[in-house]
């Protein structure tokens, strides 16, 4: 389990919900038939990679721009957004994918609205913006395989 007391101890913790996703992605990818939501699974997992490293490069910054203090129950739910079943078909990885997004998405904003420099609130915002965009395409693929399947 995570501890956080700090915004930097969130942003590890992002980091690791980033690295998490890329191999989700990159598995998810493997699965799909339809080579245009292959490429963008692709995509999203070479976004991921740069969202991991914008956040290390923020827990490389002056120490005294992350070390505010954090009300930890607002971010323990964001740490089910890292758990994925062994086995899982398409429909429920693409579900899964949504709510990894959604989490991710309501971290950075919650990050966003904690942090004092302004160029950290810009790039956590920034990044809740991307993890949106994943999150709209993912409740569009859910809807489009459960059409399908009726």
């Amino acid at each position: 389990m995570f501890e956080f007391q700090t915004v930097r101890d969130v942003i590890s913790f992002a980091i690791s919900l980033e690295h998490v996703s890329q191999k989700f992605y990159l598995q998810l990818a493997e699965q799909v038939p339809e080579p245009a939501v292959h490429q963008f699974l692709l995509e999203m997992t070479r976004e991921e990679a740069m969202h991991e490293e914008q956040l290390r490069s923020l827990v490389e910054t002056d120490p005294d721009d992350l070390s505010g203090m954090i009300d930890a129950s607002e971010i323990h739910s964001y740490v089910q957004a890292m758990e994925v079943p062994d086995e899982l078909d398409y429909k429920k990885a693409v579900r899964i994918a949504y709510d990894k997004e959604k989490a991710s998405q309501m971290l950075y904003t919650i990050l966003s609205s904690l942090v004092g420099p302004e160029y950290i609130k810009q790039l956590l915002v920034a990044l809740a913006k991307q993890e949106q965009q994943h999150k709209e395409f993912f409740a569009k693929e859910y809807d489009r395989i459960c059409l399908g399947e009726n």
